[in-house]
């Protein structure tokens, strides 16, 4: 289940009024958000908050120490400690076991080191919160940010890294962004209820309606029986993969932004119509917005970025994005679907080098442009194929697309329909946004409440009785 509804409709609802009650009593307001954030993360598995406990102490004091530090070789030192601290946490949840496998098939594929720890349980929402501490702390060492190592300053740290809407999906927010908003200036500030509301309503009817359809009646089949289908078939459901991922993700960062957005906070948006992009380079901008400037920003730049001549920047892009890959699963085809999305950044960027030689000062046209749309969002699409656990799966799904069948043989008009709707949003969302904002701030209060209910209420009759997690919960 996504969550025990009627429990956590509860707890959000005392939340939200809890926060409007105290925000005028600083301290009160902060402990009372810590301990919401706590118990959230705690209803998963109450262990998990030993682990957060431990990441957020640990990133704190290290940064404290390199605030306090003169010396730059006291400060890297404190600064690698804190860094290998936090990824031995993730590695070792996330990656022991798929280090042990990768080990045995190269070393001893005939007799394999029994080490494996099948109990071992990803903690959720462990890939965002190290990688908010990383953030943290690396800002602080740069100068970026100034540590607080007062009382108040640990408690907004603490409430940072496990504020609740976002804490077990992302957006990986920054801590420039969020600590500057417990000043007074920002507290005091009145949220904007319409658009917060909208980005709830919109991210519940992309997951528990559009993602949660396409999963069950195209996506799940094709994906794990791909030979019961037609080639043509397939792509139908490589296209549904594409808009329900998009739809999944997306609609939780939806409600993360929006629940944020009702406490007070704001975020700055993850997604920006990826599936509208260029090129592949133009999708990164647009596509988890949030893990890829701090990819960009923390793997990418300290590598070298394209400071290094062109071969550098080669090998600089690849290993991010590789790592980046396996950032999402501890797999061969979350590394082969990073690996092919950093093959096609290479190749744009090499190509704007040819291209700026060869058609200098050519913009294209509109018809250019829709080309460059429908090849960029295919390549993406047929790259989905690669984003599961299981690299069987994914090869599976390559070989029954390539054999010679034709026919339909269960697939739907509403299949057909939910994937046009799915991807429509990439393309209208903005529009139809502006139009709800338009008619909430033009209605009278009593209409602009029944307006809401009136579509909570459709929410829940469209949605089915269970309901799958949100993809990224996974990660």
């Amino acid at each position: 289940m996504l969550f025990p509804t009627f429990e956590f409709a509860i707890f959000f609802f005392i939340v939200v009024i809890g926060n409007w009650v105290l925000k005028r009593w600083e301290i009160p307001w902060k402990v009372f958000l810590l301990i919401a954030s706590y118990y959230f993360y705690g209803s998963w598995n109450v262990k998990l908050l030993g682990l957060i406990f431990f990441v957020t102490v640990s990133s704190y004091l290290f940064s404290i120490l390199i605030a306090g530090s003169k010396d730059s070789l006291h400060k890297k030192l404190y600064l690698t400690i804190s860094i290998a601290l936090s990824l031995s946490v993730l590695g070792f949840f996330k990656y022991y076991d798929f280090f042990i496998h990768s080990l045995n098939l190269i070393l001893s594929p005939s007799q394999p080191i029994d080490a494996t720890l099948s109990g071992i349980i990803l903690p959720i929402g462990i890939s965002f919160f190290t990688f908010q501490a990383i953030s943290y702390t690396v800002d602080v060492y740069r100068g970026e940010i100034q540590a607080d190592s007062s009382k108040l300053g640990a408690l907004n740290y603490m409430v940072y890294i496990a504020f609740f809407p976002q804490l077990v999906a992302g957006p990986i927010v920054r801590a420039k962004i969020f600590l500057p908003q417990f000043r007074p200036d920002y507290a005091k500030k009145v949220p904007n209820m319409h658009l917060a509301f909208f980005l709830i309503m919109g991210g519940l009817v992309k997951k528990l309606i559009l993602s949660t359809y396409l999963l069950e009646h195209i996506v799940k089949d094709v994906m794990i029986t791909p030979f019961a289908y037609s080639p043509f078939e397939i792509l139908l459901g490589i296209y549904a993969y594409s808009a329900m991922i998009y739809c999944d993700f997306s609609g939780y960062t939806d409600i993360a932004i929006g629940t944020a957005l009702l406490l007070g906070f704001r975020f700055p948006d993850n997604f920006n119509n990826p599936y509208q992009a260029v090129n592949i380079q133009d999708f990164w901008r647009r596509w988890h917005i949030s893990l890829s400037t701090w990819l960009k920003d923390y793997l990418y730049i300290p590598l070298g970025g394209n400071r290094r001549g062109v071969t550098m920047t080669q090998v600089n892009i690849m290993v991010t994005m590789i790592l980046g890959g396996l950032w999402h699963g501890a797999s061969f085809s979350f590394i082969i679907w990073g690996a092919l999305h950093g093959v096609a950044l290479v190749f744009h960027r090499g190509w704007q080098g040819i291209k700026k030689h060869l058609f200098p000062g050519f913009e294209g046209n509109k018809w250019t442009q829709a080309l460059a749309i429908l090849l960029t969002f295919h390549y993406v699409s047929f790259l989905w194929i690669f984003f599961r656990p299981d690299l069987k799966d994914s090869l599976n799904i390559l070989s029954a697309l390539t054999r010679f069948e034709t026919g339909i043989h269960g697939i739907s008009l509403h299949v057909v329909l939910a994937i046009g709707v799915g991807l429509g949003i990439n393309f209208f969302g903005d529009r139809i946004q502006e139009i709800y904002l338009r008619m909430q701030t033009r209605s009278p209060y009593l209409l602009q409440w029944i307006n809401n209910s009136l579509v909570l209420i459709g929410i829940i009759a469209m949605s089915p009785d269970t309901i799958p997690d949100f993809i990224y919960f996974q990660f």
